[in-house]
């Protein structure tokens, strides 16, 4: 396997995580330790990275590539969505509302009518104890 993605960047932090442990081996102290965990954290996320790119130009020079990297991406966009938003609810009579501003005003309608509308109380009767 080709090693063209392990670039200068990825090359350097492999370097200062080994650096780290060796630092950290000799003395153990509570900033060394910190140090090689920092240093070993990024040179993770510097190899996966590569590795990731590399594996995905693999992908799109095979027969589904684009496929499989147009998935991804529409996932990707999928992720950073607001789940909670509906786009469409219903008014008082039943009708459908789709237009942002109506279907706004509409929530409002509702979270006022549900906040500000007094419940009756019932009143409990104290029991005495004989």
């Amino acid at each position: 396997m080709e090693s063209w993605w392990w670039n200068q960047d990825t090359q350097d932090k492999v370097k200062r995580k080994r650096e780290a442990r060796i630092i950290h081996e000799r003395d153990e102290s509570m900033e060394n330790e910190m140090a090689w965990k920092i240093a070993n954290k990024e040179a993770k996320r510097a190899v996966a990275r590569a590795e990731g790119i590399n594996e995905m130009y693999e992908k799109v020079e095979t027969s589904g590539g684009q496929k499989v990297i147009y998935n991804r991406v529409k996932r990707r966009d999928r992720a950073t969505q607001d789940l909670t938003h509906n786009k469409q609810i219903k008014d008082r009579n039943g009708r459908v509302l789709s237009r942002e501003e109506c279907t706004k005003a509409r929530r409002k309608e509702h979270f006022e009518k549900l906040l500000n509308e007094e419940n009756p109380r019932r009143i409990r009767e104290e029991r005495t104890h004989d």
